[in-house]
């Protein structure tokens, strides 16, 4: 799976997650350093994931809730600066809602690794 380019990029300049690799290349959730807020199942039976990531640089907190089907490319992006329960729990409730439309629709099946 090919991540965004904004994704791709932040992770090659600081490296923050290493170990991470996208649904399809690696399916086991434990092997993420990115924490998985929910795990969806589409109609196709791949997964769709929804992980929080801060890209902030230099201090600065950027913090981004990222979805990804584990079928097809389709993939989510909401991002919020405050460390605001408020902004979080907003951004979280708009993955998921993404995440269960996605997965009520997508017939993909899973990626072959």
């Amino acid at each position: 799976m090919k991540l965004p380019a904004w994704l791709q990029e932040h992770i090659e300049s600081r490296e923050i997650a290493a170990g991470w690799a996208p649904l399809g290349e690696d399916d086991d959730t434990t092997a993420s350093p990115l924490p998985v807020i929910a795990r969806y199942i589409t109609v196709g039976a791949a997964h769709v994931v929804i992980r929080e990531i801060d890209l902030g640089r230099d201090g600065e907190r950027i913090w981004n809730t990222f979805a990804e089907c584990g079928g097809c490319p389709d993939t989510g992006h909401w991002q919020w600066t405050s460390d605001s329960d408020t902004d979080r729990e907003t951004a979280e409730i708009q993955a998921r809602a993404w995440a269960q439309t996605h997965a009520d629709t997508c017939r993909a099946l899973p990626k072959e690794n």
